[in-house]
């Protein structure tokens, strides 16, 4: 864990792990007034039946608690959490975007922002879900990263994600800006595209680094096109992708996609200590990006995303030292030889991935377009 203080904010950086589940239940259970959650995944296992249990607790207290989670994203644990927070005391319990007729032009828009906030004052964003989720071949943690941020006042945002689900293309999610950090998001369906954004400016200032640390790895041909532009003129272009991950197949479309960046002069990685769900780059090893979006075409032109941007040289030197070079030096360089089957196999799941992405967010377009006329 690593922080820093000043004079308006408290910063925390989190790995997903006990650590991190321990500074979640203290959150809520420090709260007095109120507390907001949207999730991807809520899932009652043993570190969701922490949290549920806590959120209770405070209910009971008086506390207002409001609780939004993803239709498809929790869709296996709706049932269980319905009936969880049914009747439970100053708790509110929904979900967003159930598929329906109605609903359908929307399908691929997802809640896959991750925002815990406390008594509007306090916050954790980043990409971790809730749920205990392991390595299904080493049971521990997955490698993932989260920000806390307390001592502000986030009471705009923490009206904003209460109504996420009423909120349309008049009421965007209020970015911050502070000497430390800056809070972006992503709705693209109403043009805000702040994350990609900020992505491409800072691919294209990087002038000596680009750590680009990403569990669901498939950027667009623009953001491929600059980092082998970056690479020619010599900056160093790192990426990490997983050895294991939850989706298997996704991996050997990345590795395709991989093949072509290792020939124009990036290095490409793979961790192996754990399934890789993070998303994170580091620019010049002054700025960090983090948070729920992924680089791919899912999470820039479908979901719903929160990142944040650290920009303060002594925190984000922090935690390059203590937590990104140990996870780089601790990752293996990829050569990327196939043989003939890993060759085929690979370049077909690669136009499996950008099928399913097309098709995932085809009708958002649709939907876009029709807002427009």
């Amino acid at each position: 864990m690593t922080s820093l203080e000043d004079s308006k904010a408290n910063i925390v950086f989190h790995l997903e792990g006990d650590a991190y589940r321990k500074a979640v239940v203290n959150l809520i259970l420090a709260a007095e007034k109120s507390l907001t959650i949207n999730v991807y995944i809520f899932k009652l296992d043993l570190f969701g039946l922490e949290v549920a249990e806590a959120l209770t607790a405070k209910g009971k207290e008086g506390v207002k608690v409001t609780v939004v989670v993803d239709y498809i994203g929790s869709f296996k644990h709706l049932k269980a959490l319905r009936k969880y927070f049914s009747g439970k005391e100053n708790i509110s319990f929904s979900v967003f975007n159930t598929l329906s007729f109605t609903t359908l032009l929307q399908a691929g828009r997802r809640l896959h922002q991750k925002i815990i906030i406390s008594d509007a004052s306090t916050i954790i964003l980043g990409g971790i879900n809730i749920c205990d989720k392991k390595s299904a071949v080493l049971e521990v943690p997955r490698l993932d990263f989260a920000v806390e941020i307390s001592n502000a006042d986030f009471s705009d945002i923490s009206a904003y994600c209460e109504n996420v689900i009423g909120n349309h293309g008049n009421e965007f999610f209020p970015e911050r800006t502070d000497p430390a950090y800056e809070l972006i998001s992503s709705n693209w369906v109403y043009n805000v595209c702040d994350i990609s954004n900020s992505y491409v400016d800072n691919i294209i200032k990087a002038e000596e680094s680009i750590l680009l640390v990403h569990g669901y790895f498939f950027p667009s041909k623009h953001i491929l096109d600059l980092l082998v532009q970056k690479a020619s003129e010599g900056v160093v272009v790192e990426i990490l992708i997983p050895k294991y991950s939850d989706w298997e197949k996704w991996n050997f479309a990345v590795r395709h996609l991989c093949k072509y960046l290792t020939s124009n002069n990036i290095n490409v990685y793979e961790w192996p200590l754990s399934n890789l769900h993070g998303k994170l780059a580091l620019f010049d090893k002054k700025i960090i990006n983090l948070g729920s979006h992924n680089l791919n075409y899912m999470s820039r032109c479908g979901n719903l995303e929160l990142n944040i941007v650290l920009h303060d040289d002594q925190l984000v030197d922090s935690i390059y030292r203590q937590y990104l070079k140990h996870i780089v030096d601790n990752s293996t360089l990829l050569s990327f030889k196939e043989n003939y089957f890993e060759l085929i196999r690979n370049r077909f799941l690669y136009g499996v991935v950008l099928g399913i992405s097309f098709l995932s967010v085809k009708f958002i377009w649709l939907n876009r377009w029709m807002k427009k006329r």
